[in-house]
């Protein structure tokens, strides 16, 4: 065998093929090794490849190795590659074996002589060509894979003394801390991640940015340096704005409700364009959602709530003095967040649309949001067409007819959520948000049609497993205070419900889902001129449920945790016998 593939084999380790493949695919082409070692032929070598017959199948050991090839049905590095390797091993071993016989004295002295001139020679770490390339990734590189948020939080020091577990043989795996495990070997294209991307994505790129932290080539000075090269706020136009938000708030709890004047909401407005020209997008959100509640009490609205206002006030004021304070020039940043998303790649996805919602912000947005399931990963992504209202005095809102669908597809929004869809070169932020890019080509690859199976994990009809299953055996981390916070969706079947009771005092429709166990989840829908439509709905639907005329359907919807009680905002009604939306 040629010495530059002897030294390729001796490279080659465990922890390396399970890098390539994993742990099962190795376990078994070890106990398939012994039945190989005997068909094997070879039937040609050269620089690039070693190209052998195994049984029925073909195998094309290529460098590198991640680039073989077999006859067998499978794409990836299948067991048939991994046990050519391990024979491939197995033979070079043998040769070397009976070479040293009679070569065994003499080399034995030329090691000790290299030894003891060259010490350092003999000690050459096994990962030491991943780690060359490792330190070789230029950090703007990374960046832009990353993003600047979440570069930013290489800049906290609480982050960074949470350094996630790094393991060195001759792959590096890195352990981060959302729970994707990366490794990392030669060549870096053919590391893996737990999130299957076979391009460089963002848990790749951040397991390289920790492992040139470790090595000492990154610190938190230069990834400062390189943030604060982008920031365009104006400190001093910053600190200016922090200073007339907190005199604003401080006068309007000084003032009270009692004496506050109809020109609360103008000067509230104000405010929020303050907050715009000093590049403050979160701000200008807080003060346009703070207008809102003010204009609802000033109306006398049935919704509106005392403490929530001054929750809302005391909070803002917090947030504004914080932002005065701070010298940090990269933690003003993220106080004062982005106007536009922060999207990264992530490739090619298949989305099944689950269906459509309107929604109106208090932060003065309306529009649209398409639901769409992936279940490859099993997670959940929106796509949302909005546009500011908050300067519009008539309550028109554009009709769904008039939304443009993203990404070339020729459809409306409302059919875009009925169907199967390939994106192509998607790009989507840190909350599963899709961008409108025109890179983004989207495929059409049928209607959508849903079953149980199809929805293993986001669907459930007994509400003991729901809670075992999403809430103290998963640890996930959707349960909030309030349904505005939820990333999470899930489909709740339930064997019967309850009456449908609009409460007046609280403004809000009740309707408790029941499994067959008398287990209670409650469905709460706030009134509002947007859910008015929805309420009556759901109100009748109870009725034809109770009088026997149907059976319960399936609740799609967001499910947060509220004074003890699990508790979900509906988004759409399914049929429970074959998920067709109704």
């Amino acid at each position: 065998m040629e010495n530059e593939w002897k030294k390729r084999l001796v490279e080659i380790d465990d922890d390396y093929l399970v890098g390539i493949s994993n742990k099962g695919i190795v376990k078994r082409a070890y106990k398939d090794l012994e039945t190989i070692k005997d068909q094997m032929k070879q039937l040609e070598q050269n620089e690039e490849s070693i190209r052998v017959s195994a049984g029925e199948e073909t195998i094309e050991i290529r460098y590198p190795v991640a680039e073989s090839t077999c006859s067998c049905p499978s794409r990836g590095i299948c067991r048939h590659i991994v046990t050519a390797l391990l024979a491939l091993k197995a033979q070079e071993a043998t040769t070397e074996s009976n070479d040293k016989v009679d070569k065994d004295e003499k080399i034995t002295d030329q090691k000790a002589n290299v030894t003891a001139q060259h010490p350092e020679e003999t000690q050459i770490p096994k990962d030491a060509a991943v780690w060359e390339e490792l330190l070789a990734v230029p950090v703007e590189k990374l960046k832009k894979i990353m993003g600047k948020r979440r570069l930013q939080k290489f800049t906290d020091p609480d982050f960074m003394r949470s350094m996630p577990e790094l393991t060195r043989t001759s792959v590096v795996t890195v352990r981060l801390q959302n729970g994707e495990t990366v490794k990392l070997l030669s060549p870096l294209e053919y590391s893996t991640c737990t999130c299957h991307k076979k391009e460089l994505c963002i848990h790749k790129a951040e397991a390289i940015l920790w492992c040139q932290i470790h090595q000492g080539k990154l610190t938190k000075e230069a990834l400062s340096a390189l943030l604060k090269e982008e920031l365009v706020l104006d400190e001093q136009e910053v600190k200016l704005a922090a200073h007339q938000m907190i005199e604003v708030l401080s006068e309007l709890l000084g003032t009270g409700l009692a004496r506050i004047s109809p020109e609360v909401v103008n000067t509230l407005e104000r405010m929020a364009l303050v907050a715009h020209n000093a590049q403050l997008a979160n701000f200008e959100g807080y003060f346009r959602a703070l207008a809102k509640m003010y204009d609802m009490y000033l109306s006398r609205a049935s919704t509106f709530s005392i403490a929530s206002l001054m929750q809302q006030v005391s909070r803002l004021y917090q947030r504004a003095q914080r932002l005065l304070d701070t010298k940090d020039v990269i933690e003003m940043a993220q106080y004062a967040g982005e106007f536009r998303a922060e999207y990264q790649q992530i490739g090619t996805v298949m989305l099944i649309g689950i269906t459509i919602e309107q929604f109106e912000s208090k932060s003065g947005y309306a529009g649209y949001t398409v639901y769409f399931l992936e279940q490859t990963l099993g997670k959940w992504y929106t796509y949302t067409d909005a546009r500011p209202v908050y300067y519009e005095n008539t309550n028109r809102r554009a009709r769904i007819e008039e939304t443009q669908t993203p990404w070339g597809l020729m459809v409306s929004l409302q059919k875009l959520s009925e169907l199967c869809i390939e994106l192509r070169q998607a790009k989507v932020d840190q909350r599963g948000r899709l961008s409108a890019s025109k890179e983004t080509i989207g495929i059409i690859a049928g209607e959508r049609k849903l079953n149980t199976q199809d929805l293993k994990g986001w669907y459930y009809c007994d509400w003991k497993e729901f809670y075992f299953e999403s809430l103290a055996g998963g640890g996930r981390a959707w349960l909030a205070e309030s349904e505005q916070e939820v990333l999470q969706l899930f489909f709740l079947q339930p064997a019967h419900i309850g009456k449908a009771q609009f409460l007046e005092t609280q403004q809000l429709l009740s309707l408790s889902l029941y499994d067959k166990e008398e287990r209670e989840v409650l469905v709460e829908v706030p009134y509002s001129k947007k859910d008015a439509e929805s309420i009556r709905y759901l109100e009748k639907m109870a009725e034809r449920v109770e009088s026997g005329a149907e059976p319960p359907p399936c609740f799609f919807g967001k499910v947060y945790l509220k004074e003890g009680r699990i508790r979900m905002y509906p988004i759409a009604l399914f049929d429970r016998n074959q998920l067709c939306q109704i």
